[in-house]
């Protein structure tokens, strides 16, 4: 399970951990990790974007992400 929120950079309200905590308890989570959200956050699936980069100018190099690849279904 992937939560990706879209922050104040886009509009939206933002969330806290706490947010978040509750999101995840809902869906059946029991164990998460949460990464630094904010600009970088973003959730990009067969390729379009599902949460937008909320920085102005695009995306932007991290250190840390999660990358989920059902790899080559031929």
């Amino acid at each position: 399970m992937l939560l990706a929120l879209s922050g104040r950079g886009n509009g939206g309200i933002g969330a806290s951990l706490l947010d978040c905590e509750q999101v995840m308890l809902e869906h059946g989570a029991y164990v998460a990790a949460n990464l630094d959200g904010g600009y970088s956050s973003e959730l990009y699936y067969k390729n379009q974007f599902l949460v937008p980069p909320s920085n102005p100018l695009g995306e932007r190099y991290v250190a840390t992400s999660f990358v989920v690849d059902g790899g080559n279904k031929t």
